[in-house]
């Protein structure tokens, strides 16, 4: 049986249809294919991106961890365990894309971010989705360590949404060092 495209093929769009829309497995294989092209690709691959295809892949990434959320919640022990691996591999996808383009983000896609991450990692029992708490908590601060994007967001967006993202970023990153604290075989 010959391999399936999107298994032999560097193509970005094939890759992020698969996360969104595609069967279980191609989404699986389709997060392992973008999170190796976001690790190991050459850099200068990565400068080409701007704005706009950043966007692109966090809103597919977005669609991709809602619907796992769903899954890890709703499902039977066996489908949660699956949506868990997926979501963390959704994490880490969305943190390797913010620590190479954050510095080119605008203002939109900057609160898209900002606003999945504060939806998303609530659990419905008023915890953190743990699967993707540590790699969304990255993914926040490489987001802010760049001046621009917290300037934008304690000016352009006003006191309160600075002080409750920070409010936010705070409790999330407490949950972490408490969890890890729960369990020494994660490093910090």
């Amino acid at each position: 049986m010959a391999p399936s495209k999107l298994m032999t093929g560097d193509n970005l769009n094939d890759v992020l249809d698969a996360i969104s829309g595609g069967t279980l497995k191609e989404r699986t294989a389709g997060l392992d294919q973008l999170t190796v092209w976001l690790d190991k690709k050459g850099k200068s691959t990565l400068a080409a991106l701007g704005d706009k295809n950043y966007h692109r892949i966090f809103e597919h990434l977005f669609r991709c961890a809602l619907a796992e959320k769903q899954s890890y919640y709703g499902g039977k022990k066996t489908t949660a365990a699956a949506a868990a691996t997926r979501l963390s591999k959704c994490a880490e996808a969305l943190r390797l894309a913010l620590n190479h383009g954050a510095a080119k983000l605008k203002r939109k896609t900057v609160v898209a971010v900002i606003d999945h991450v504060t939806q998303t990692l609530p659990a419905p029992d008023g915890e953190y989705v743990e699967p993707l708490l540590k790699d969304y908590v990255k993914s926040l601060s490489g987001l802010l360590n760049h001046q621009s994007n917290a300037e934008y967001l304690a000016t352009a967006l006003g006191a309160n949404a600075w002080l409750s993202c920070l409010d936010f970023c705070i409790d999330a990153i407490a949950s972490y060092v408490d969890s890890t604290e729960r369990d020494a075989s994660i490093p910090i």
